[in-house]
C-alpha cells in the first residue's frame, strides 16, 4: 500500500466491522420479519407462535379405582370450567368454540381415547 494509506487501520479492524454488518443485517431481517401480536384471535387459532393446546391424561385403569378422578375430568372439561364464561377463561384459557367444547366434553364422559 502506499504511505499513509490505511494507516492505523489493520485487517482486526475489517473483521470487526464485517461482523457489525453482518449483526446488523441479522437485527434488519429480524425487524423484517412479519410479527404475530397476542391477541384473543391469535392464540385461540394458533397463529400466536407461543400458544400451546392444554391436554391432561388420565387412565382408564384408574377410573373407578381413584375415587374423583371420573368427576374432576368431567368437572374440569364442563361449560362451568372451559366455557366462554368459565372460571379457567377468567384464568387466561382460551375457551374452545362450542362444538370443540361438546366434544371434548363428550370424549371424556364416554372415556374415549385421545388421538391426533
Amino acid at each position: 500500500a502506499a504511505e499513509g494509506e490505511g494507516e492505523g487501520e489493520s485487517e482486526d479492524d475489517d473483521d470487526e466491522d464485517d461482523d457489525e454488518n453482518a449483526l446488523s443485517l441479522a437485527a434488519m431481517e429480524a425487524e423484517l420479519k412479519p410479527q404475530v401480536i397476542e391477541t384473543f384471535d391469535t392464540i385461540a387459532d394458533g397463529a400466536y407462535p407461543v400458544s400451546r393446546p392444554l391436554y391432561f391424561y388420565i387412565k382408564k385403569a384408574h377410573v373407578g379405582k381413584i375415587p374423583g378422578i371420573q368427576e374432576y375430568a368431567i368437572e374440569f372439561t364442563s361449560e362451568k370450567a372451559m366455557g366462554e364464561d368459565g372460571y379457567l377463561p377468567e384464568k387466561g384459557l382460551i375457551p374452545l368454540s362450542d362444538e370443540e367444547l361438546a366434544k371434548v366434553e363428550a370424549d371424556v364422559k364416554a372415556l374415549n381415547t385421545l388421538s391426533m
